[in-house]
């Protein structure tokens, strides 16, 4: 896997014309917050946004949105300072990402930052400056110099991928996986309430891939969570729920891109659902014959 080499901005918000790009966490609920342009040593330029919250909900804060190009990664860039507790997030069509920690605001600017993959459905990110999930009722947020880029795409060919099977054990912690007569082959990951199959190879192509996840449960409502790191971060860019009876079943999670994974995958799995087999390719329409019989990595 191998990118070119220069991100390249694409989109860029130092409040010089205004606040019209600025809208509420709660964009239709009061008291909402206060927004003024200040002028007080702004980070660049001749002044930046002040956020005032008014201290009646945890979350409260504002969103700026960007167009940004589908199906690949944006680092996005900004400049904050003030007093509270902040959380920097961003959202898309495929998901959240939330910055590690909170960050405490003192009177000095810091930068901040995060690099998020864009589904192929994506077209505009959303960039969030909240507070955490407690009130703050002296709480004021100071912005600058938001940035976003867009990092350079992986150079990959378009090529298609054959039913590849992954042993659901392998890329398991031992201590959830159990024996199980009816497995593909022979023993299953399974845990009380979530466990994750962690570091999949994903294979590099440009064509959208699908992941198909052999599961089984006894009326089991889980969800199945398709993570990526590539950015840094565990990001969750889909999320498959299940409704099982009982039987194995396949459970197809379509069109993901290496541009949203890079080269590995990994799934976090909930609900009481066992999974023994992972099989990746580029149809979207394989049936059970043959997904449980495809090839076995590593067993060429």
């Amino acid at each position: 896997m191998v990118a070119s080499f220069a991100a390249e901005l694409i989109w860029t918000e130092g409040f010089e014309d205004g606040i019209d790009s600025v809208s509420s966490y709660y964009e239709a609920r009061d008291p909402q917050e206060t927004l003024t342009l200040e002028t007080d040593s702004p980070n660049e330029g001749d002044q930046f946004l002040r956020v005032t919250l008014p201290g009646k909900r945890a979350l409260e804060g504002v969103r700026l949105t960007a167009p940004v190009e589908s199906n690949r990664m944006v680092t996005v860039t900004a400049m904050v300072r003030g007093t509270g507790e902040m959380i920097f997030c961003l959202n898309s069509q495929n998901g959240w990402l939330y910055s590690p920690k909170e960050i405490h605001l003192t009177g000095e600017w810091t930068h901040v930052s995060l690099s998020k993959t864009m589904g192929r459905m994506d077209g505009n990110l959303q960039i969030f400056f909240i507070g955490n999930d407690k009130l703050q009722e002296d709480a004021v947020f100071e912005i600058d110099n938001v940035q976003v880029e867009l990092e350079p795409a992986l150079k990959v060919e378009e090529v298609e991928v054959p039913p590849v099977r992954y042993d659901a054990s392998e890329f398991s912690n031992k201590n959830n996986v159990i024996s199980d007569a009816e497995a593909l082959n022979g023993e299953v990951v399974r845990a009380a309430e979530k466990f994750g199959i962690n570091e999949i190879p994903f294979p590099q192509t440009s064509l959208p891939l699908t992941v198909y996840v052999r599961a089984k449960g006894l009326n089991a409502e889980g969800q199945i969570h398709i993570i990526t790191f590539r950015g840094g971060w565990r990001q969750v860019v889909r999320t498959q729920d299940v409704n099982l009876d009982g039987q194995w079943q396949w459970i197809a999670i379509k069109k993901i891109s290496v541009e949203e994974i890079g080269d590995a995958l990994s799934l976090q799995v909930s609900g009481g659902v066992s999974v023994d087999s992972i099989v990746i390719a580029t149809r979207e329409d394989l049936d059970s014959d043959v997904l449980s019989a495809s090839q076995l990595f590593g067993k060429y």
